[in-house]
């Protein structure tokens, strides 16, 4: 459902002057586009907080209100804070049906994905996320380190798409087509392969415990 955002300052659009912004809701080809909304900020000896990425908001009201980049410069501090809040509001608007991420690697659609021809796809299957994968997409997060000591962390929307394509194996024009909740779940899905390689990495024992623990005959060969 399309949302309007009306102006509390009118700006010019199309040679036109426009007093309200149509936002349609945001599917995965604008996700990957225009990327992650929000970013992670950390600091030392402080828990990470969520931020939105203004800059990708920006991006969001280009693709999604079909206005040029030119036309949000001139948006006011209040009229784009309000465009933010409804370009969130797509992301949010499964909050409360969104589902935890699932043993078995299965996310249910909140909005089923239409393909001609085919039935209507409800479900995304992942597989195993293995070397391939990671050689093809690349990095999901994005580190800067700050001069003040902080991390601001971003969520790689290309590198996601290219792991929800490679363990669904679906065509990226379907990929393209998942709707804001569902890609968040999907986006979940990816990143707990790499929370738990890195959890499983922290209980391996380092390499001079595993020297140390070495029957006595295998350390004298």
């Amino acid at each position: 459902m399309v949302t309007t955002v009306p102006l509390l300052n009118p700006i010019d659009a199309h040679g036109e002057t426009i007093t309200a912004l149509q936002i349609r809701p945001p599917v995965g080809m604008q996700i990957r586009l225009c990327g992650c909304i929000y970013k992670i900020i950390q600091r030392e000896d402080e828990d990470s907080v969520f931020d939105i990425n203004r800059a990708a908001v920006g991006r969001y009201i280009v693709a999604l209100a079909d206005i040029p980049s030119s036309s949000v410069d001139l948006l006011s501090l209040a009229d784009f804070d309000t465009a933010q809040d409804a370009i969130l509001a797509f992301f949010n608007s499964g909050k409360q049906a969104k589902q935890t991420v699932r043993a078995d690697r299965k996310v249910t659609l909140l909005n089923a994905i239409q393909v001609e021809g085919k039935p209507a796809i409800i479900e995304l299957q992942f597989g195993e996320l293995l070397g391939r994968h990671l050689r093809k997409a690349g990095d999901a997060y994005r580190r800067d380190e700050k001069p003040d000591g902080r991390t601001v962390i971003e969520i790689d929307a290309t590198a996601i798409a290219s792991y929800i394509e490679q363990l669904t194996g679906m065509p990226a024009a379907v990929v393209d087509q998942i709707s804001a909740p569902d890609w968040e779940v999907a986006q979940a899905m990816v990143l707990s392969f790499f929370s738990t390689a890195a959890a499983l990495r922290s209980t391996r024992p380092t390499q001079s415990t595993a020297i140390t623990n070495l029957p006595a005959t295998s350390a004298a060969v």
